[in-house]
């Protein structure tokens, strides 16, 4: 869908301005890296939480649409649930904001390949251009959704299974520390 494409060109670079914006706090030592990671909460990150929640409800709708095959759609409506959930509950906790910013800097991948599909759409078949951004596209889902998915995944793990005082009262980890693997030293 043509008009789904437009808005996405416009929409995504103001998720990542809110996302860049959002992760400006300095960290002095690892004990207040664990911290910010989990309490640092600012205008910029609500603003980022709310237009990434409001806009994946929408696009749920618009996906359900679309003519794809029965297993994208229910790939996409697993996708968005989990994203409304995860997102949903650091914004109504106040808890794991800066995590949520850096996962919203993965959009920067969605914006390439949002120009790719809108070439497709619209017919336009400039080598160089789609080449360049098809290049730009699978560096950012190396860099970003592999490599920094992997390390801000490590670094829950840690935080979780060391049983890091600063994550008590968030909801996800609350229900993650339940399990034998956690870390039975745990202050909840």
């Amino acid at each position: 869908m043509l008009a789904d494409l437009l808005y996405h060109m416009v929409f995504i670079p103001m998720l990542v301005i809110q996302c860049v914006i959002g992760l400006g706090w300095e960290r002095s030592s690892w004990e207040e890296a664990v911290k910010a990671r989990w309490h640092a909460r600012s205008h910029a990150s609500d603003a980022y939480l709310i237009l990434y929640l409001s806009s994946t409800i929408v696009h749920a709708g618009v996906v359900a649409m679309k003519d794809l095959p029965q297993t994208a759609k229910l790939q996409l409506a697993v996708h968005h649930l989990i994203s409304i959930a995860s997102y949903g509950m650091a914004l109504a906790s106040g808890k794991a904001h800066p995590l949520c910013l850096a996962a919203g800097l993965c959009e920067i991948n969605a914006y390439f390949l949002n120009i790719v599909l809108l070439c497709k759409e619209l017919g336009v078949n400039s080598g160089l251009f789609l080449t360049f951004t098809g290049i730009l596209l699978w560096v950012t889902q190396i860099a970003l959704r592999l490599v920094l998915f992997s390390v801000l995944s490590y670094g829950v793990a840690v935080d979780i299974i060391s049983g890091t005082p600063e994550l008590d009262g968030v909801p996800a980890v609350q229900a993650c520390s339940d399990y034998p693997w956690a870390d039975q030293g745990s202050t909840r």
